[in-house]
């Protein structure tokens, strides 16, 4: 009957209504939703040139401050002058060579390569490696040692977060002026994994950074630091189905622990 059509079309108009209502509001949100994404990507591309304009331009300071110690040597003809700006180009080199490293572990996913190692082996590389830091920064470096010592992981990866832990852990006891500093590494395999601790008796890392600390060109260090190392040891322990922990308090030290899981050693053996 004309009744029903005509409350038929009332139902279908307030229905239409609702439909045209909800789906206003999903658009208004995809296009926020995607307005919001542009303009995170902006932040982060921007945040990721000013760090990495921050890194290269100290170690482009370094480089000319080298440089001119190796001009005076030239001027001059003395080798002390020399003496004293090598080291800062060298230094400066080494820089610019872990910088490109860690851009290029940080861009790109990788799938560990897994095999059979001595963790204690590595943990000895990484001390004889930092030796002579740690006696020109005054610090002592205890190694204790795994009883257990084999796991399954990435050597080459796993060496560079261990280096990297224990030099930073060296900077910041030169940082606290700690007479003398001290850091201690050490390692633990049993049946849930690998645990990997780094400790040092420095500075310590401020409070509004360390919720920060495993993203990208954040950096306790100031302008020494390139804010790129820690990131990529947490991206490195992550490919490995692990992760990193910490604790610090602000000039007394911190504890960083690697942790290793023993399910991703088996899943990698298989």
């Amino acid at each position: 009957s004309s009744g029903t059509s005509k409350k038929l079309t009332e139902e279908h108009l307030q229905l239409l209504t609702a439909l045209a209502q909800v789906v206003g509001i999903a658009v208004e949100n995809a296009e926020l939703f995607a307005a919001n994404l542009e303009k995170q990507r902006l932040a982060a591309i921007g945040e990721a040139t000013a760090g990495l304009g921050h890194c290269v331009k100290n170690i482009l300071t370094g480089i000319k401050a080298g440089g001119e110690y190796l001009d005076m040597a030239i001027e001059q003809n003395e080798m002390k002058w020399v003496e004293r700006g090598w080291p800062v180009v060298k230094r400066a080199s080494d820089r610019i060579e872990m910088l490109m490293m860690n851009m290029l572990t940080y861009s790109r996913e990788r799938k560990p390569m897994m095999q059979p190692q001595d963790i204690n082996d590595l943990c000895n590389e990484c001390v004889e490696t930092v030796r002579m830091k740690a006696d020109q920064a005054n610090t002592n470096i205890v190694l204790e040692r795994s009883d257990d010592p084999l796991v399954t992981c990435d050597g080459r990866e796993i060496f560079r977060i261990i280096l990297n832990l224990v030099t930073n852990a060296i900077e910041a006891c030169a940082e606290a002026r700690r007479a003398p500093g001290e850091v201690i590494l050490s390692a633990r395999v049993d049946e849930e994994g690998c645990y990997i601790n780094v400790s040092d008796n420095g500075a310590g890392i401020p409070d509004d950074i360390k919720p920060r600390l495993s993203e990208a060109f954040v950096s306790s260090k100031g302008s020494s630091g390139t804010g790129l190392g820690l990131a990529c040891s947490y991206k490195i322990a992550r490919e490995h189905g692990g992760d990193i922990s910490f604790e610090s308090s602000v000039g007394k030290g911190t504890t960083f622990t690697v942790f290793l899981p023993m399910q991703a050693t088996i899943a990698a053996e298989q």
